[in-house]
């Protein structure tokens, strides 16, 4: 979902900037969803990460100008569409307003998408996204670890020991990313402990030489 849900913000990012948007849902052939991801996709879970994209809340606060404050929620997506052949999607005003003040779609191309969508966890991916963004600096902000279990899509109760959270939402996915033959960079997490307890992590990055595709690096 969270793939398919990048792939819906390039597709919007390429439409504005080239001034092809209308008031219409966006289309994605489903034959580019399929080749994104490797695979022929089944409709039906098409449909249910569609779904899945629409009814996942996005709730933040606002403080207005005038100094009222109140709260917006919103989807992932706001509507869908789902053929044979095609999507439609249409973005929430917020998340599109957002998209359209990147000052190009760079932020896609230096993501590399074929990278990206090879993970086929989660939490690799994610942490792949989050480095990629800083890899420039060669180290990630530090984040709590409550801020990082929030980054990561943890819900209450879930790795809540110290210990399972270290094996399997830090260090697994550092090593699948670190072990990938197509992936370009190379992590290490650097904890900061309260005595024994870790309360919180960032990530030194270094680029790397991949075996399988050579892309050519970015100083980005």
């Amino acid at each position: 979902q969270y793939k398919l849900w990048i792939l819906m913000l390039k597709q919007y990012k390429e439409k504005y900037d080239k001034g092809e948007l209308t008031d219409s849902l966006l289309i994605i052939p489903k034959s580019q969803i399929d080749q994104f991801f490797g695979y022929e996709n089944a409709k039906h879970e098409i449909q249910n990460d569609l779904e899945a994209l629409r009814k996942e809340p996005i709730i933040f606060n606002v403080l207005n100008k005038d100094g009222e404050k109140e709260q917006h929620g919103l989807g992932f997506i706001s509507e869908w569409t789902l053929s044979a052949t095609r999507i439609g999607f249409l973005l929430p005003t917020y998340i599109a307003e957002a998209v359209q003040k990147l000052e190009s779609a760079r932020i896609f191309s230096l993501l590399n998408l074929s990278i990206f969508n090879h993970f086929s966890g989660k939490y690799e991916a994610l942490l792949y996204k989050l480095c990629a963004d800083y890899v420039g600096i060669k180290r990630t902000p530090e984040m709590t670890i409550e801020a990082y279990r929030e980054y990561m899509g943890l819900k209450p109760g879930e790795y809540e020991a110290g210990r399972d959270l270290n094996k399997f939402i830090i260090q697994a996915p550092v090593d699948k990313i670190n072990k990938s033959e197509i992936c370009d960079i190379q992590v290490e997490p650097v904890y900061k402990r309260l005595g024994r307890k870790i309360v919180g992590v960032h990530f030194k990055i270094e680029q790397k030489k991949q075996a399988s595709l050579p892309f050519p690096s970015d100083p980005a």
